[in-house]
């Protein structure tokens, strides 16, 4: 069925992230979703608002590239 969902392998990196894939030879494309325990949810009680902080701060720019040179470098990479 065209519908049917199917059931990821897992393979867990070195570092512990657990990356869950499948493969579909019909189709010659990779899709990538990455969802990361990055939330108020995790954060530290003695760190409030640390996630909040580093999400607001993600996109804003770093010494060597601007805010406008990200966002470009990551369209450029089909992200976005």
């Amino acid at each position: 069925n065209v519908h049917d969902i199917p059931i990821p392998e897992e393979l867990v990196l070195s570092n512990g992230l657990k990356v869950l894939y499948y493969q579909n030879d019909n189709i010659p494309k990779l899709y990538v979703n990455l969802l990361l325990k990055f939330d108020s949810w995790y954060e530290p009680l003695e760190t409030p608002g640390l996630c909040s902080i580093l999400n607001a701060m993600l996109l804003e720019g770093t010494k060597k590239r601007s805010k406008k040179n990200l966002i470009e470098e990551l369209e450029k990479h089909g992200v976005g």
